[in-house]
């Protein structure tokens, strides 16, 4: 009997009998379309972080390449500059006429997203006459399908350029 007085004083809508237990269609619906939401606004705040690397490992090229041909018509030092598909790298002559490797600000550099471009080898600290032919980078492995793609040239003041198609030059 005591279980009965408990009974009664509960409001009656509040007691579920088993045939009664669980959510229904509309509250299954709702929770749905909330999750459905969160996650499509998660989705659009993932920053596209490859975007990124490929503007700044471009930036972070044709400065180093206008800095090195800047020292080297300043000190009459010539140097190397060697990119492929690893990186850049800058040599300098040393007293015994070999190559070594430079250290900060022209140290070694490697691309932070996989590119293609044909192994190139410019000496800078030549005349400005000097011409040098275009390099195409692309994104991308091997098979050079990336979707975007960059021209490293020099312009007519003798400074490295990067020529973006449909972005224009930087």
């Amino acid at each position: 009997m005591a279980s009965l007085g408990v009974l009664h004083w509960m409001p009656i809508s509040t007691i579920r009998t088993n045939a009664q237990a669980g959510f229904t269609l509309l509250e299954l619906l709702v929770v749905l379309v909330l999750v459905s939401t969160v996650l499509a606004l998660a989705t659009l705040a993932i920053p596209n972080h490859s975007e990124r690397y490929w503007r700044d490992n471009l930036e972070a090229l044709r400065a180093s390449l206008n800095a090195a041909q800047d020292e080297a018509i300043l000190h009459a030092i010539p140097i190397t500059a060697e990119i492929d598909s690893q990186g850049w790298r800058f040599y300098q002559n040393t007293r015994a006429g070999t190559l070594q490797v430079m250290s900060d600000p022209f140290a070694p550099r490697t691309w932070q997203i996989p590119v293609t471009v044909a192994p190139t080898v410019w000496p800078l600290g030549a005349e400005p006459s000097t011409t040098y032919e275009a390099v195409e980078i692309r994104e991308g492995g091997r098979d050079g399908q990336g979707e975007r793609r960059a021209i490293l040239m020099r312009n007519a003041n003798a400074q490295f350029v990067i020529h973006t198609p449909g972005t224009g030059s930087r």
